[in-house]
């Protein structure tokens, strides 16, 4: 009766371990599943992000580029307003020489009073764009930041995660030929046992028969007898 136990028992060990295989081969399936989903959403993440940066870095240029020519125009105008203005200081120098001149130069002194700097009190309609287009920039220029910084949060916890499947990957495979070897140890125990356990139990339907004991004790006794008379003769 123990053989059949152990042998029951050693069956129900082999369908668990089975069990258990099947489940870790499951949980390798869904982890190379979540491990393709991570790459995959990682390389996407890596792609937006270059395209962003490549986009404010050339939206950076651009108003660099607009920048740098109205400088050269405020500049210019600087220039010209300079030069204007010597000219008409050394044109009134010589004409102030003259009385007749002189009055005329005194009539038109409020007229070029009003002369002023060109830029000076003067909303430029392009300086205006230009400022609004670099603020917007700017804010451009920093939501850009912004997502860079978040993409790498996301990047680094993604990263984690992707290393976190791969060991459990490998841990996993690493405790299939462990179970494979227990499982085929207990099968083969088990087939064993399954060809021993009919002679065992003939051994022990014999030894429990009914008489047996006896049956033993007669046949001892009229084995002495035989002999006691082969003695006297």
């Amino acid at each position: 009766m123990r053989i059949v136990f152990v042998r029951i028992e050693a069956q129900e060990n082999a369908d668990e371990y089975s069990n258990e295989v099947e489940q870790l081969r499951g949980t390798v399936a869904r982890n190379e599943e979540e491990k393709q989903r991570l790459e995959a959403e990682l390389l996407q993440i890596k792609e937006m992000l270059q395209r962003e940066v490549a986009r404010a870095d050339a939206e950076s240029r651009r108003s660099n580029v607009i920048i740098a020519e109205y400088k050269q125009i405020c500049q210019r105008l600087e220039d010209d307003y300079n030069a204007a203005k010597t000219t008409l200081s050394e044109l009134r120098a010589k004409v102030s020489k003259c009385e007749k001149c002189r009055t005329c130069i005194m009539d038109s002194s409020n007229i070029l009073a009003d002369i002023a700097h060109p830029l000076e009190n003067r909303i430029d309609p392009m300086l205006h764009r230009v400022q609004e287009r670099v603020r917007e920039l700017e804010l451009e220029l920093a939501q850009t930041k912004l997502a860079h910084v978040e993409a790498e949060c996301r990047n680094q916890d993604l990263t984690h995660q992707l290393h976190a499947t791969a060991s459990e990957l490998q841990a996993a495979r690493n405790s299939w030929p462990w179970l494979s070897k227990t499982l085929s140890s207990i099968k083969e125990a088990a087939n064993k046992r399954e060809v021993l356990a009919p002679a065992a139990l003939r051994d022990l339907r014999r030894d429990s028969a009914p008489g047996g004991d006896l049956h033993h004790l007669i046949h001892s006794r009229s084995r002495d007898a035989r002999d006691s008379l082969k003695e006297v003769v």
